[in-house]
Parts: structure tokens; C-alpha cells; sequence
């Protein structure tokens, strides 16, 4: 148990990884709350008449914090050492992997009418809960 609570919590990785590991969790928190934000004002109706001006001006502020993450990703690999390069691009290749497959299996069971479709939101859910799974099991593997 003391392993899986030191790979959550990225023990043993040097302080420079963790605070940039940290601006990206904060960027990627900052995207998702302008994202779930903008949609819960958009379903709400609280835009009027202005709605298509600020949508798309939230979405252009979405889409900037959104670089902003990428800029910060980059950042961090660059900055990390091989291991952990590797451990970061294994996960994201399960990230990817999963989404696809979940994609694809509701696509098929959705064109069968077993089940509505996957939206955007349950792709990008499914791509996180694999990347977190795929971090945690790669540092695990490699301490």
C-alpha cells in the first residue's frame, strides 16, 4: 500500500519534476473548469441574446488555457529524466488506446441502437481515469 500512495503522490521524483508536474495539473484543472463552466452557462441559457458572442469568446479563452496546458506538458518532458519520460508516454498511450477503443465500441453498439452514443465529455473522462491509471502502474512497475 505504501508503494501505490508514493506513485500517486509522485514520491522519490525531484523537486523540479513535481512543481512542473504541478503547473500542469493546475492548467489542466483551469481548462476543465472554463469547459464545464461555459457548458453548464450555455445549458442554463444565462448568455440572452449574447449567447453566440460568448460562446465563442469562451471558447477562444478555453482553447488559450487549453495551449497553455500543451505548453506546460512539453515543458515538463522536456525537463524530466528517461524513466519518467517513459512512464509519461506509456500512459498517455493507454490514454489514447482507451479512448479509442471506448469510442469505437459505442460507435458500434450505437449504430446497432443498443445504446446511445459516447459524447465528448465521457471520451475525455475515459482518457483521464486511463492516463492516471497508466502513471500510477508505470511508477509502480519502475521503482
Amino acid at each position: 500500500m505504501g508503494k501505490l500512495i508514493d506513485a500517486v503522490l509522485v514520491k522519490g521524483l525531484p523537486p523540479a519534476d513535481i512543481k512542473n508536474a504541478n503547473k500542469v495539473n493546475l492548467w489542466a484543472l483551469l481548462w476543465a473548469s472554463t469547459l464545464i463552466a461555459t457548458l453548464l452557462m450555455q445549458d442554463a441559457g444565462t448568455f440572452g441574446l449574447m449567447d453566440q458572442v460568448f460562446s465563442i469568446t469562451l471558447a477562444i479563452i478555453n482553447l488559450l488555457v487549453g495551449v497553455n496546458v500543451v505548453i506546460a506538458y512539453r515543458r515538463m518532458l522536456l525537463d524530466v529524466d528517461e524513466m519518467e519520460r517513459a512512464i509519461q508516454y506509456n500512459a498517455l498511450a493507454l490514454a489514447v488506446a482507451a479512448a479509442f477503443l471506448g469510442y469505437s465500441a459505442s460507435a458500434i453498439l450505437s449504430n446497432a441502437a443498443s445504446v446511445s452514443g459516447l459524447d465528448g465529455s465521457a471520451i475525455i473522462v475515459i482518457m483521464s481515469v486511463a492516463y492516471c491509471c497508466g502513471l500510477v502502474t508505470g511508477r509502480l512497475r519502475m521503482s
